[in-house]
């Protein structure tokens, strides 16, 4: 997934001879940030700007993923390692969660690594965010690694998605250590009508995790996410009177102004969706229904331009790259069959293409290689 900022990058890298490497990139201009000083200064149209298509931003969760996808575990583990906070290692769990990765391989990892919590998170997360049940798996995650809100964050997702279990424990053991924002999310979804509760009892958690939290936390924004809930399991021809019967206005705006638009927030990466669904009930609040509708069609309108503007860069990109590699490859070849043929080989392989797992040095053409690259040689 590209990032909100107008950005796309090409690299590979080519390898012939065995050994040798070539990596090329391109790097595109990203469009500025717009960021909010203060709620006392923001309007409607501020607010709304704050939409954005949905990214993910994060480079270790995607290398996380992407390792973890072909199998390298120990390059998912580094990944992992690098994540500084809480909220970035629950972001790249969530992530390699979403992703289409071989389950007898996070087995055998498990199998592997049997006293190390990351296979075991990894696993746990699949199964809570997914059709199964991660409570054997996070059983021995809070024994391991009682220190960490990761694993008890992850009980809140798998008790609330089997909507079973007593949910407190888990939240106050991680809010113990570290309140992580989506578990709070979805531990304020499970009081909700769908899982058997009602409006007062998430507006009321809403209130008061509002109360204790500092100004700047992203968990202000519980009190925006309650009013989404309020309104979705309503569904009123008002929204606006809807809100007022619960008494939210004053609040939703207080909580907006002390979460997303207040100048010391530090937001987890999940960012934009937290700001879109505040700007979305701020711009209902500050424009009203019709003037927000208008709103909305026209922040399609240019969402749709921006995707139409990152594929024209995307295959512009592609593009470039293709007439500044390929006369490199052609030379390559051709240096490669002419040192093949004066050495007497038979074969070279392209090591990008097939795994090596030993080579004598004396049989390497990478040197070579780069001296008739250097040279100009063909």
């Amino acid at each position: 997934m590209a990032k909100d900022t107008a950005r796309s990058s090409s690299r590979t890298n080519v390898r012939c001879a065995l050994l040798l490497l070539v990596d090329v990139q391109f790097e595109l201009p990203r469009a500025d940030e717009t960021n909010m000083s203060s709620f006392s200064s923001v309007q409607a149209e501020e607010a709304l700007q704050q939409i954005r298509p949905p990214a993910l931003a994060h480079r270790e969760a995607h290398e996380c993923a992407s390792a973890l996808m072909v199998g390298d575990v120990p390059a998912c583990y580094r990944a992992f390692s690098e994540a500084v906070t809480w909220e970035d290692r629950w972001f790249c769990l969530e992530h390699m969660a979403s992703q289409s990765v071989d389950r007898a391989l996070v087995d055998a990892w498990v199998d592997g690594w049997p006293d190390h919590p990351l296979p075991l998170l990894v696993r746990a997360a699949i199964d809570a965010f997914g059709p199964g049940s991660a409570a054997s798996d996070l059983d021995c995650i809070t024994q391991i690694e009682p220190e960490s809100p990761l694993g008890f964050g992850l009980q809140i997702v798998d008790l609330a998605s089997r909507g079973s279990g007593d949910l407190e424990h888990p939240l106050g053991q991680m809010l113990a250590i570290e309140p992580l924002y989506e578990p709070h999310a979805r531990y304020l979804r499970s009081l909700g009508p769908d899982a058997g509760g009602d409006i007062e009892a998430v507006i009321g958690f809403a209130r008061s995790v509002n109360d204790v939290v500092p100004a700047g936390s992203p968990l202000r924004a519980m009190v925006p996410l309650a009013a989404v809930e309020v309104m979705v399991a309503e569904r009123p021809a008002d929204h606006l009177a809807c809100l007022d019967g619960y008494d939210l206005r004053d609040a939703m705006m207080m909580a907006a102004g002390q979460s997303v638009f207040h100048p010391h927030f530090v937001g987890p990466p999940s960012i934009p969706g937290i700001k879109a669904m505040t700007a979305f009930v701020v711009g209902l609040m500050l424009l009203g229904e019709d003037a927000l509708a208008t709103k909305m069609q026209a922040f399609e309108q240019r969402r749709a331009e921006y995707f139409q503007f990152r594929e024209s860069i995307d295959q512009r990109a592609e593009s470039e790259y293709k007439v500044k590699i390929t006369p490199i490859l052609d030379q390559i070849k051709l240096i490669v069959e002419r040192i093949g043929k004066e050495k007497g080989y038979g074969i070279v392989v392209d090591s990008a293409a097939l795994a090596v797992l030993y080579i004598d040095s004396d049989y390497d053409l990478t040197n070579s290689v780069l001296a008739a690259l250097a040279r100009g040689d063909d």
